[in-house]
């Protein structure tokens, strides 16, 4: 393309939409000027890429969000966030609530997810206040665009589950 100019691309799929959403990387790469091998000085040229994900939907899509782990180590709080329908959940904002035993809210947190493919795990990585962080039992996420909330998932404890100290 030539600078200054514009292209149209479309891309198409000729196959027929499966039960199971498809995902594909479309990449697009600038390729050097080879007109001019002789620079008048040294220069350094950076050529762009871009990497377009594209998803062929499925004929009936079904977005499935589950909490399918949560560990805490080091005051870090890893959830793997995932998806159990046939298409992918798209890029979002999540409210992770962290609990006591008791079911007494610590905490939430707003975190943005990225966007999870059917069938797949994506881990989310939320640091928890120092002050809540020993009484942390249980987590659930909900994922408000889809109006969806996962049941309390109780929390896996490391050996040093709070920075500064050990767990039971």
């Amino acid at each position: 393309v030539a600078a200054g100019k514009s292209l149209q691309l479309r891309v198409g799929s000729l196959v027929d939409a499966g039960a199971v959403e498809t995902s594909y990387r479309l990449l697009i790469d600038e390729l050097p000027n080879l007109g001019n091998q002789k620079a008048a000085r040294p220069e350094i040229k950076v050529l762009t890429r871009i990497s377009l994900p594209v998803f062929d939907e499925p004929a009936e899509p079904r977005r499935v969000p589950v909490l399918r782990s949560a560990s805490l180590s080091r005051g870090i709080l890893e959830l793997g966030v995932g998806d159990d329908g046939n298409q992918r959940l798209d890029a979002q904002s999540v409210k992770v609530s962290v609990s006591d035993r008791t079911g007494h809210v610590l905490g939430a947190h707003e975190e943005v997810e990225n966007y999870v493919l059917a069938g797949s795990t994506w881990f989310l990585r939320v640091k928890l206040p120092a002050s809540s962080c020993p009484q942390a039992a249980s987590v659930s996420v909900s994922w408000s665009s889809l109006a969806s909330t996962s049941p309390p998932h109780p929390i896996t404890r490391g050996a040093e589950a709070c920075e500064g100290s050990r767990s039971p």
